[in-house]
């Protein structure tokens, strides 16, 4: 048995003894099939280089820049050369086709401007069914993607249905004026003015937020005919993708079983939404359903998405885990698989974990003088990791170098670790080890563990100053362990404590 068999035995296994019930709609065990470019990772081709290589100054204004795209605010190009200047070359946006057979416009883009194309690709490859699942809506050239995509299949010989569920239009906002309804019918009016065919879409918008409850679905998720599955860390978020000094995020995209799986979980993530709204031209506006399912005007609002037939046959085995959160106070642990999968999945290392994420403490930055205070929470995955370190287990910590609550961080990234050092001992010393060869804790602990700022070229940790000579430290969004080289875990998931609505990824092969 390989290694990754051994670990995707182990995880489930043990997930059928601790979730039994949610097996199929929380949690499942699959398969799934990996082209060569599966890694959905922005900004890409940043590695290494130095950031006055990099792209800039991208953004150009319709109104007053000459050749600016009013769509994507992107420069129109013809080669290479009309876009030397901003450190970037011509390329295609396949998100500006709205018709099936047009060519995509030219423009000097940026690396993470591949996200509108991944998420375009996607989502225009559906012809039954498709669902898209995040935490606030999509904004920005985001939107106008979104917007392009409807378009695009609203022209297609076969039209799939559409299900957009989102926290709300914005997350950590109350949606008292953007309530579905009117969000939709104005999604409607956009796909209209880029030459949809309204008469051919069914459109479902869902917010999950209430004013009693606000929820933060923090899955984002694209299933197109319960096949492809493209799932990961990106949010549709202009500002934090595609502009000069961007957020770095990790998504996967792959195909076959793991879509049924997948499909059955954004189910579960419906079945709690507070408002929604559908439209079809069956009806003559969007109309808010309440959550009994009340017809509009002769036609089930809802729309259901019915399991598909998938024949394929995955050749890397995967294990799919999502959590629902509903409740602070959540108790019954069968809503929250993911939570005991990625312990489970820590748990199954032998050698080595390496592990990329935005944070690995909630709470307050305080400075370090006041440790003594309550102030910050450790991963709800820390005795897994202390554990871990216990059995020998070498572990890279990865994090987003951006400090405060207004950026992607929490606590800094020196304090970070030097609160995990300070975690892992007290731990370690309460804990029944003994053979440390002669070594003191702490010494064992930085033989076992090592801690790395986020950097793309080594000695640069800021970006390039922008035009008001601001430099910004390093952001990153990604949610990624990596167990013994041979099993990984992609998802939405921090490590982090947090109650939100979750889904991620384990892929057990090697060679992927």
């Amino acid at each position: 048995m390989t290694r990754a068999a051994e670990i995707h035995k182990f995880v489930t296994s043990k997930l059928r003894a601790a979730s039994p019930s949610s097996e199929g709609s929380l949690w499942f065990d699959t398969s799934a099939n990996f082209s060569d470019d599966w890694i959905v990772q922005s900004p890409d081709n940043y590695w290494g280089k130095t950031g006055a290589s990099l792209p800039k100054n991208l953004d150009c204004n319709a109104k007053v820049d000459e050749g600016c795209d009013p769509q994507f605010s992107r420069f129109a190009c013809t080669v290479d050369a009309d876009c030397a200047d901003l450190n970037t070359t011509c390329q295609d946006l396949l998100a500006s086709v709205t018709v099936s057979g047009d060519s995509p416009k030219k423009m000097c883009l940026g690396s993470g401007d591949s996200l509108l194309n991944r998420f375009y690709t996607a989502m225009v490859g559906a012809k039954v069914q498709l669902d898209v699942t995040s935490l606030s809506y999509h904004n920005g050239r985001f939107y106008q993607m979104l917007v392009n995509s409807l378009a695009y299949l609203s022209h297609q010989p076969e039209v799939p249905s559409v299900r957009l569920l989102f926290s709300g239009y914005v997350a950590e906002k109350l949606n008292i004026i953007n309530t579905t309804s009117n969000v939709l019918k104005a999604l409607m009016r956009d796909v209209a003015a880029q030459g949809g065919d309204l008469k051919r879409l069914q459109v479902e918008l869902g917010w999950l937020s209430t004013l009693v409850q606000p929820l933060w679905n923090h899955s984002k998720i694209i299933v197109a005919d319960q096949d492809l599955v493209l799932t990961g860390g990106h949010n549709p978020w202009d500002i934090d993708y595609l502009r000069d000094a961007p957020i770095f995020d990790l998504s996967m995209e792959g195909r076959g079983p793991l879509g049924l799986g997948t499909s059955r979980f954004v189910d579960k993530l419906w079945e709690k939404a507070s408002d929604r709204s559908s439209y079809s031209y069956a009806s003559s506006s969007p109309t808010t359903i309440d959550p009994f399912g009340i017809e509009s005007q002769g036609r089930t609002a809802h729309i259901v998405h019915k399991p598909m037939t998938n024949t394929s046959v995955g050749q890397s085995k995967v294990i799919g885990m999502g959590r629902l959160g509903f409740n602070y106070f959540q108790t019954n642990t069968s809503a929250n698989p993911s939570d005991d999968g990625l312990r489970f999945l820590i748990d199954s290392a032998k050698t080595s974990l390496y592990i990329a994420q935005q944070d690995y403490f909630s709470g307050l930055a305080t400075p370090e003088f006041l440790d003594f205070l309550p102030t910050r929470s450790p991963s709800w995955a820390i005795n897994s990791l202390v554990d871990a370190i216990k059995r020998g287990v070498k572990i890279s910590f990865v994090k987003s170098d951006q400090p405060g609550l207004k950026g992607y961080g929490i606590i800094p990234a020196e304090q970070t670790y030097s609160n995990l050092l300070k975690t892992f001992e007290a731990k370690i010393r309460a804990s029944d080890i003994k053979d440390l060869n002669g070594r003191t804790v702490r010494q064992y602990l930085c033989d076992q563990t090592e801690f790395l700022p986020w950097r793309f070229h080594a000695g640069e940790k800021n970006w390039p100053a922008d035009r008001n000579g601001n430099a910004l430290r390093i952001g990153a969004h990604p949610k990624l362990i990596i167990v013994d080289e041979a099993s990984f875990a992609i998802g939405s998931q921090n490590l982090y404590p947090a109650n939100l609505q979750e889904f991620t990824l384990v892929v057990n092969d090697a060679n992927v």
